[in-house]
Protein backbone atom coordinates (compact mmCIF):
# COMPACT_ATOMS: atom_id res chain seq x y z
CA UNK A 1 0.00 0.00 0.00
CA UNK A 2 1.22 3.90 -1.07
CA UNK A 3 1.83 6.16 1.65
CA UNK A 4 -0.72 8.43 0.48
CA UNK A 5 -3.09 5.49 0.52
CA UNK A 6 -2.43 4.54 3.69
CA UNK A 7 -2.76 8.27 5.16
CA UNK A 8 -6.11 8.79 3.19
CA UNK A 9 -7.60 5.33 5.25
CA UNK A 10 -6.41 6.44 8.21
CA UNK A 11 -7.89 10.48 7.92
CA UNK A 12 -11.03 8.34 6.77
CA UNK A 13 -10.90 6.19 9.83
CA UNK A 14 -10.18 9.29 12.23
CA UNK A 15 -13.15 11.49 10.45
CA UNK A 16 -15.43 8.76 10.70
CA UNK A 17 -14.91 7.54 14.71
CA UNK A 18 -13.42 11.05 15.78
CA UNK A 19 -11.01 9.08 18.06
CA UNK A 20 -8.64 6.61 16.66
CA UNK A 21 -6.03 4.90 18.52
CA UNK A 22 -2.58 3.64 17.10
CA UNK A 23 -3.19 -0.01 18.17
CA UNK A 24 -6.55 0.60 15.75
CA UNK A 25 -4.32 1.73 12.83
CA UNK A 26 -1.85 -1.03 13.30
CA UNK A 27 -3.96 -3.73 13.32
CA UNK A 28 -6.28 -2.53 10.76
CA UNK A 29 -3.20 -1.40 8.21
CA UNK A 30 -1.07 -3.95 9.19
CA UNK A 31 1.74 -1.89 9.78
CA UNK A 32 4.18 -0.90 12.35
CA UNK A 33 2.94 1.19 15.19
CA UNK A 34 6.23 3.76 14.24
CA UNK A 35 4.81 4.04 10.85
CA UNK A 36 1.12 4.73 11.68
CA UNK A 37 2.91 7.32 14.42
CA UNK A 38 4.86 8.95 11.31
CA UNK A 39 1.74 9.15 9.18
CA UNK A 40 -0.30 11.10 11.81
CA UNK A 41 2.75 13.09 12.56
CA UNK A 42 2.33 14.23 8.90
CA UNK A 43 -1.23 14.53 8.99
CA UNK A 44 -1.31 16.87 11.81
CA UNK A 45 1.54 18.74 10.83
CA UNK A 46 -1.45 19.38 7.49
CA UNK A 47 -3.92 20.86 10.20
CA UNK A 48 -6.16 17.03 9.29
CA UNK A 49 -5.99 16.05 12.68
CA UNK A 50 -4.96 16.70 16.33
CA UNK A 51 -2.41 14.40 18.05
CA UNK A 52 -3.13 13.14 21.15
CA UNK A 53 -1.77 10.65 23.73
CA UNK A 54 -1.89 7.08 21.93
CA UNK A 55 -3.63 8.00 19.21
CA UNK A 56 -5.34 10.74 16.88
CA UNK A 57 -8.86 13.11 16.95
CA UNK A 58 -10.25 14.83 14.02
CA UNK A 59 -9.86 18.49 13.46
CA UNK A 60 -13.01 19.89 11.90
CA UNK A 61 -12.24 21.78 8.18
CA UNK A 62 -12.73 25.33 10.25
CA UNK A 63 -10.89 24.83 13.57
CA UNK A 64 -7.83 25.60 14.28
CA UNK A 65 -5.86 23.11 17.46
CA UNK A 66 -5.83 26.58 19.02
CA UNK A 67 -9.24 26.68 19.16
CA UNK A 68 -10.03 22.93 20.18
CA UNK A 69 -7.35 23.26 22.98
CA UNK A 70 -8.34 21.55 26.33
CA UNK A 71 -7.03 22.63 29.25
CA UNK A 72 -3.14 22.26 29.51
CA UNK A 73 -2.05 19.58 32.16
CA UNK A 74 1.47 20.14 31.83
CA UNK A 75 1.93 22.89 35.09
CA UNK A 76 5.02 24.77 33.29
CA UNK A 77 2.71 25.10 30.04
CA UNK A 78 -0.04 26.23 32.20
CA UNK A 79 2.05 28.58 33.47
CA UNK A 80 3.19 29.89 30.88
CA UNK A 81 -0.01 30.86 29.31
CA UNK A 82 -0.88 32.28 32.50
CA UNK A 83 2.01 34.79 32.38
CA UNK A 84 1.41 35.29 29.10
CA UNK A 85 -2.52 36.24 29.41
CA UNK A 86 -1.80 38.63 32.04
CA UNK A 87 0.84 40.67 30.48
CA UNK A 88 -2.05 41.45 27.68
CA UNK A 89 -4.68 42.26 30.01
CA UNK A 90 -2.36 44.78 31.22
CA UNK A 91 -1.79 46.30 28.02
CA UNK A 92 -5.89 47.84 27.72
CA UNK A 93 -5.95 51.28 28.24
CA UNK A 94 -9.47 53.45 28.99
CA UNK A 95 -11.56 54.20 25.28
CA UNK A 96 -10.09 51.01 23.68
CA UNK A 97 -11.76 48.73 20.98
CA UNK A 98 -10.81 45.50 21.76
CA UNK A 99 -10.37 42.42 19.54
CA UNK A 100 -10.20 38.84 21.04
CA UNK A 101 -10.00 35.93 18.72
CA UNK A 102 -10.59 32.53 19.70
CA UNK A 103 -7.35 31.12 20.69
CA UNK A 104 -7.18 29.18 24.05
CA UNK A 105 -3.98 31.52 25.25
CA UNK A 106 -6.50 34.53 24.23
CA UNK A 107 -9.57 33.70 25.90
CA UNK A 108 -7.70 33.29 28.75
CA UNK A 109 -6.62 36.78 28.75
CA UNK A 110 -10.23 37.39 29.82
CA UNK A 111 -9.87 36.20 33.38
CA UNK A 112 -7.36 39.05 34.11
CA UNK A 113 -8.83 41.93 32.77
CA UNK A 114 -9.68 44.49 34.92
CA UNK A 115 -10.57 47.68 32.09
CA UNK A 116 -13.94 48.42 32.19
CA UNK A 117 -13.95 51.25 30.04
CA UNK A 118 -13.33 49.31 27.07
CA UNK A 119 -15.48 47.60 23.98
CA UNK A 120 -14.37 44.07 23.20
CA UNK A 121 -15.22 42.42 20.16
CA UNK A 122 -15.09 39.14 18.98
CA UNK A 123 -16.14 35.99 16.91
CA UNK A 124 -15.53 33.39 19.52
CA UNK A 125 -19.16 32.41 21.33
CA UNK A 126 -16.53 31.04 24.41
CA UNK A 127 -15.10 34.59 24.87
CA UNK A 128 -18.27 36.41 24.31
CA UNK A 129 -20.08 34.49 27.16
CA UNK A 130 -16.90 35.02 29.61
CA UNK A 131 -16.60 38.67 28.88
CA UNK A 132 -20.56 39.31 28.85
CA UNK A 133 -20.74 37.40 32.19
CA UNK A 134 -17.83 39.69 33.88
CA UNK A 135 -19.56 42.85 33.11
CA UNK A 136 -17.29 44.18 30.09
CA UNK A 137 -19.06 45.84 27.00
CA UNK A 138 -19.22 43.00 24.66
CA UNK A 139 -20.36 42.79 20.81
CA UNK A 140 -19.81 39.30 19.53
CA UNK A 141 -19.46 39.14 15.89
CA UNK A 142 -22.55 37.84 13.93
CA UNK A 143 -22.31 34.91 10.92
CA UNK A 144 -22.12 30.86 10.32
CA UNK A 145 -20.80 28.98 12.83
CA UNK A 146 -18.20 26.52 12.04
CA UNK A 147 -17.41 22.90 12.92
CA UNK A 148 -16.98 23.23 16.24
CA UNK A 149 -19.80 25.99 16.88
CA UNK A 150 -17.37 27.75 18.53
CA UNK A 151 -16.82 30.48 16.34
CA UNK A 152 -18.49 32.72 13.97
CA UNK A 153 -17.20 32.70 10.28
CA UNK A 154 -18.12 33.14 6.21
CA UNK A 155 -18.74 36.58 4.52
CA UNK A 156 -21.12 37.91 7.57
CA UNK A 157 -18.63 37.56 10.17
CA UNK A 158 -15.83 39.01 7.65
CA UNK A 159 -17.70 41.68 6.60
CA UNK A 160 -18.91 42.75 10.31
CA UNK A 161 -14.96 42.75 11.54
CA UNK A 162 -14.43 44.89 8.51
CA UNK A 163 -16.42 47.61 9.86
CA UNK A 164 -14.21 48.18 12.90
CA UNK A 165 -11.45 49.67 13.67
CA UNK A 166 -9.83 47.91 16.69
CA UNK A 167 -7.02 49.80 19.09
CA UNK A 168 -5.66 46.34 20.32
CA UNK A 169 -5.89 43.39 19.23
CA UNK A 170 -4.75 39.63 20.86
CA UNK A 171 -4.33 36.36 17.93
CA UNK A 172 -3.49 33.05 18.56
CA UNK A 173 -1.83 30.97 16.11
CA UNK A 174 -1.15 27.08 15.30
CA UNK A 175 2.06 28.10 13.99
CA UNK A 176 4.60 30.84 13.45
CA UNK A 177 7.84 30.12 10.95
CA UNK A 178 9.80 32.14 8.78
CA UNK A 179 8.07 30.52 5.99
CA UNK A 180 4.72 31.32 6.37
CA UNK A 181 4.29 33.96 9.39
CA UNK A 182 1.83 33.48 11.84
CA UNK A 183 -0.96 30.62 10.48
CA UNK A 184 -3.71 28.52 11.26
CA UNK A 185 -5.48 25.19 10.68
CA UNK A 186 -8.87 26.29 9.81
CA UNK A 187 -9.68 27.66 6.75
CA UNK A 188 -12.55 30.10 7.48
CA UNK A 189 -11.54 30.95 10.93
CA UNK A 190 -8.28 32.02 9.23
CA UNK A 191 -10.00 34.32 6.62
CA UNK A 192 -11.54 36.25 9.53
CA UNK A 193 -8.71 36.26 11.91
CA UNK A 194 -6.65 37.51 9.11
CA UNK A 195 -9.09 40.32 8.64
CA UNK A 196 -9.35 41.19 12.05
CA UNK A 197 -5.52 41.12 12.12
CA UNK A 198 -5.48 44.04 9.06
CA UNK A 199 -8.15 45.86 11.16
CA UNK A 200 -5.99 46.33 14.03
CA UNK A 201 -3.44 49.02 14.58
CA UNK A 202 0.22 47.22 13.88
CA UNK A 203 1.98 48.91 17.18
CA UNK A 204 -0.81 46.91 19.22
CA UNK A 205 -1.32 43.79 17.35
CA UNK A 206 -0.29 40.93 19.50
CA UNK A 207 0.25 37.56 18.65
CA UNK A 208 0.31 35.49 22.07
CA UNK A 209 2.48 32.28 21.29
CA UNK A 210 3.34 29.84 23.77
CA UNK A 211 6.89 28.17 22.76
CA UNK A 212 5.51 25.03 21.23
CA UNK A 213 4.31 27.03 18.45
CA UNK A 214 7.76 28.56 17.06
CA UNK A 215 8.47 26.68 13.46
CA UNK A 216 5.55 25.32 13.34
CA UNK A 217 3.46 25.70 9.89
CA UNK A 218 -0.15 24.92 9.36
CA UNK A 219 -2.54 25.90 6.10
CA UNK A 220 -3.50 29.40 6.41
CA UNK A 221 -1.83 32.16 7.03
CA UNK A 222 -3.56 35.06 8.40
CA UNK A 223 -0.50 37.23 9.56
CA UNK A 224 2.89 38.39 8.38
CA UNK A 225 6.24 38.05 10.18
CA UNK A 226 6.51 41.62 11.49
CA UNK A 227 3.23 42.59 11.34
CA UNK A 228 2.51 43.36 14.92
CA UNK A 229 4.53 41.88 18.54
CA UNK A 230 4.57 38.55 19.93
CA UNK A 231 3.97 38.11 23.40
CA UNK A 232 5.97 34.58 24.67
CA UNK A 233 6.83 32.77 27.58
CA UNK A 234 10.32 31.67 25.33
CA UNK A 235 12.83 32.83 23.42
CA UNK A 236 11.82 32.69 19.93
CA UNK A 237 14.39 30.80 17.24
CA UNK A 238 16.61 33.66 16.09
CA UNK A 239 15.54 33.47 12.64
CA UNK A 240 12.30 34.59 13.59
CA UNK A 241 13.78 36.96 16.48
CA UNK A 242 15.98 38.72 13.54
CA UNK A 243 12.59 39.72 11.85
CA UNK A 244 9.85 40.19 14.44
CA UNK A 245 9.22 42.37 17.59
CA UNK A 246 8.85 39.06 20.46
CA UNK A 247 8.88 40.23 24.35
CA UNK A 248 9.21 37.18 26.53
CA UNK A 249 7.48 37.11 29.40
CA UNK A 250 9.86 36.09 32.41
CA UNK A 251 8.82 33.82 35.24
CA UNK A 252 7.68 36.77 37.98
CA UNK A 253 6.20 39.94 35.40
CA UNK A 254 2.71 40.62 36.25
CA UNK A 255 2.69 38.34 39.15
Amino acid sequence: MLTDERKEIILEMVREKKTVSVAELRDQLQVSESTIRRDMAELAARGDIRRIFGGAVFLPEDASAEEIAEEPTDDEKKQGMIRIARTAAELIRPGDRVYIDSGHTVRMVIAYLTEKDAEYVTNSLPAAAKLGAAGFKTTLIGGSMNGTGSVTVGADAILGVQKNRFSIGFFGADGVSVSMGFTTAGVREGLVRRTAAAATVSARRFFLITKEKFGVSRTVTFATLGSGIILTDAEPPEEIARVQEVRVVKLGLSE
